[in-house]
């Protein structure tokens, strides 16, 4: 492990903090790095790095050198939080459902867009994409057609959308039952 610190970062968003200065960075078997933090880092962004030495001085070729030996930068992307909740969780063949959560993070004044989907006949189905209001909320009203059994749901942010500095995050499965 290599002591690192960052020396200077570019947000993607200018509403986001970055809450972790130091690190440690790991050189795995295939002679690639990976950066481990010791709390969680909100939106994507590029961020450049400095190795230090043991006593957190920054290492340089010569100690007249005005730049570090060793610099990398580093994109990163970090995923989306979003929360799911259905209500109710049993319902009859036709019964209605309400699907409602929460994306976390900084929302766009125009929403972040939600994949709503239900795993069916061995995959995950996209069945409403509803958009969030600007403090990242969203419900869809959902009624059965006739359908007996387990239907496990769960919502997905895509990544990439303009405004919106994460990438793409889903929500943890809900399952609901028809009998």
């Amino acid at each position: 492990m290599v002591p690192v610190e960052r020396y200077r970062h570019t947000p993607v968003s200018s509403s986001c903090l970055w809450n972790t200065r130091r690190g440690s960075l790991a050189r795995n078997s295939s002679s690639s790095y990976s950066w481990r933090r010791s709390s969680r880092c909100l939106p994507a962004r590029l961020t450049a790095w400095a190795a230090v030495s043991i006593v957190n001085e920054p290492i340089r070729a010569f100690s007249g050198d005005a730049n570090y030996a060793a610099v990398a930068h580093i994109a990163e992307t970090v995923e989306a939080g979003v929360q799911l909740s259905v209500t109710p969780t049993q319902t009859g063949p036709e019964g209605m459902i309400v699907l409602s959560g929460t994306v976390e993070g900084a929302i766009p004044q125009q929403g972040a867009i939600v994949n709503l989907l239900v795993h069916y006949r061995g995959r995950w189905e996209p069945f409403r994409t509803p958009r969030t209001n600007e403090r990242g909320r969203f419900r869809v009203v959902y009624q059965f057609e006739g359908g007996v059994g387990r239907f496990p749901f769960r919502a997905e942010v895509p990544g990439g959308q303009a405004g919106f500095p994460f990438g793409s995050g889903d929500s943890q499965v809900v399952d609901v039952s028809t009998k």
